[in-house]
């Protein structure tokens, strides 16, 4: 959800495009598309979506590096990329319409501008030619987010069962299947799977890239952090405690004697479910819905992704990608995050034992 903001009386010329462009390519990429952009909005008679409330030119106001030099980057690499990231304020006029229609219509070109480049972007129309104020607590899904993996998957393989639990996630993700009915049918096929399984499932989690940094930076700046997730304890308490966040809130399986029932412990973690918890931890911690991030990667997280100030769909699947103003694609390194909020000063690259 995009959140309109009241047009200054008289003043549209007031209003100013922060954008921060992101990549994991070479750092002359990114140079070269923000460049190319540059020029583009120099245009005075620049064609495109002029019944959509884009209005030009747009002259650039201030262009920084949120990311550290490359030559620094490149001795703290490890096996992971290197993730680039530059920050662009320009002038933006809204004189017809809505700040939210000039954001569609920001992004729209942005999008297409972009369409052929491995680079993601950020953007919001503000009043400010500041970077806005970093927020102050951030809800993450875990499973294909926080993690690669696909955890009830992994276990599904793991006794046998993989290929037909993996079709009914795909269809979920998807948003072609209700989440409740597809993780019920998931559940009832792992019947009689003993607990023991979860040990080996927890040794292979695989971390984001990024992730660990991500979540110490945060620690660090005393930010509140949860983990919502449809995914099962124990599994998401380890990742939990790895991270050292400061909630869980999850699934739990019904067992009986070490093993599975195939029967699910109320209440569930539904897409309903997750909104309602987003708005239970913004009351609890005493801050503002509009104060909070969301990232996940799946349908189960798009009413939560709506609900917070900076909603950010990771990695999804492509039917899902025009559901969400704010997607990372192509950057599967989750300090992105950091630097779409302005925030720099920190070391670029995650240490050998994992982002």
């Amino acid at each position: 959800m995009i959140l309109p903001l009241p047009l200054p009386k008289n003043s549209p010329e007031k209003l100013f495009a922060y954008l921060v462009l992101l990549t994991e390519e070479r750092i002359s990429t990114l140079e070269k598309q923000a460049a190319k952009l540059k020029n583009m909005l120099k245009k005075t008679n620049m064609p495109l979506f002029p019944e959509k409330f884009l209005e030009l030119p747009s002259s650039l106001v201030s262009q920084r590096w949120l990311s550290p030099p490359e030559k620094q980057q490149a001795e703290e690499q490890t096996e992971n990329k290197s993730l680039h990231a530059l920050e662009l304020i320009f002038t933006a006029k809204v004189s017809n319409g809505t700040v939210e229609a000039a954001e569609v219509s920001w992004r729209a070109f942005l999008a297409e501008s972009l369409e052929n480049s491995a680079i993601d972007f950020y953007l919001r129309l503000q009043e400010s030619n500041k970077p806005a104020s970093p927020k102050k607590g951030l809800l993450a899904d875990m499973d294909g987010t926080l993690v690669e993996n696909e955890t009830l998957n992994d276990l599904a393989h793991f006794v046998g069962k993989g290929d037909a639990v993996s079709k009914i996630t795909r269809l979920a993700m998807d948003g072609k299947l209700d989440f409740k009915e597809a993780l019920a049918r998931r559940v009832r096929l792992l019947r009689n799977t003993p607990l023991q399984s979860f040990l080996q499932i927890e040794s292979q989690l695989r971390y984001t890239p990024g992730v660990k940094k991500l979540f110490r930076f945060l620690k660090r700046k005393n930010i509140a952090t949860a983990l919502i997730s449809g995914g099962f304890k124990p599994l998401t308490t380890a990742v939990q405690q790895e991270l050292d966040i400061d909630f869980e809130f999850s699934n739990n399986f019904a067992i009986e004697k070490g093993h599975l029932t195939g029967e699910l412990v109320a209440p569930i973690i539904t897409p309903q479910e997750k909104k309602k918890i987003v708005t239970q931890f913004a009351r609890s911690c005493h801050i503002d819905l509009a104060q909070l991030a969301y990232i996940g990667d799946g349908a189960n997280d798009l009413l939560a992704i709506s609900s917070v100030g900076l909603g950010v769909l990771y990695n999804p699947g492509t039917n899902l990608q025009h559901n969400c103003p704010h997607v990372l694609r192509h950057v599967k390194d989750l300090r992105a995050l950091l630097y779409m909020q302005g925030i720099t000063g920190f070391s670029a690259t995650p240490s050998a034992n994992n982002a």
